[in-house]
């Protein structure tokens, strides 16, 4: 009477590992950060004109809770007739979204909390908050998707998040017209997350203006940037393919 025959140990080994290595090999990036050590992150002073000066440094204190960011922003008094546009970047290079081991990338989001801290400024913008990537030494950001900062936020945190999908086309760097694009695809220099900060100042008094400066917090800052999905068969064809792998074990044996 024939008998029925197990599948091979091995063979159920190999079937049920294949998945999981996929699955590792294109892991993607998860960060969520709520005690940031400055060892971690790299400063890029992005745009730097005017006599306006913009600083970012990690407090360890009063954040939410523990360390945060402290971002600041502050313009001298006098100066007559002058204007002001400070960009800068951190961005957390302890770890990077790397396309040679996870693939081509599918889809971005980001968080932070935010709150103002303080205000001197008659205006009420405390600066411009983005979501920002670093490639090959070049900084990119969406335009249009700043969280703004304003005095009525001062003593409160705001959480904000960000959904974003790989569409290299609509990331770009701080030049203007620049056609340079992020590269998205397998086997592509590796991706650095992090946040921008921007504010411009003018004067347009030929006396000069007054002087002011503004203060921003972030803290829990957290970056998902997921892989295109590696196919995985259907239940259906992995069991005809440890059949297959069945039959031809039996095959052997007869």
């Amino acid at each position: 009477m024939p008998r029925l025959a197990l599948l091979p140990a091995a063979a159920l080994v190999l079937a049920f590992a294949a998945p999981a290595e996929s699955a590792a090999a294109s892991a993607g990036l998860n960060l969520l950060i709520g005690d940031f050590n400055a060892a971690d992150w790299t400063l890029v002073a992005i745009t730097d004109e005017g006599p306006a000066e913009a600083a970012m440094a990690i407090d360890a204190n009063l954040g939410n809770p523990g360390s945060h960011w402290v971002i600041s922003y502050s313009t001298p008094r006098g100066g007559g007739v002058s204007s002001s546009v400070n960009r800068l970047g951190a961005f957390y290079t302890a770890a990077a979204y790397d396309p040679a081991v996870s693939g081509g990338l599918l889809s971005l989001a980001f968080s932070a909390d935010i709150k103002g801290l303080s205000s001197s400024f008659a205006f009420d913008s405390l600066g411009q908050i983005r979501p920002a990537l670093l490639q090959d030494g070049v900084t990119y950001t969406v335009i249009g998707s700043d969280f703004v900062g304003s005095k009525a936020q001062i003593g409160t945190y705001l959480s904000r998040r960000w959904s974003f999908e790989a569409t290299a086309a609509d990331w770009v760097p701080a030049v203007a017209g620049s056609a340079q694009r992020p590269d998205f695809s397998a086997g592509a220099a590796p991706i650095y997350a992090g946040f921008r900060y921007a504010l411009g100042t003018s004067c347009s008094s030929a006396s000069g203006c007054a002087g002011g400066s503004a203060f921003l917090s972030l803290d829990n800052f957290s970056a998902t940037l997921t892989p295109v999905a590696a196919a995985v068969p259907e239940p259906s064809t992995w069991l005809l393919w440890m059949a297959g792998l069945g039959l031809a074990w039996l095959r052997r044996r007869a």
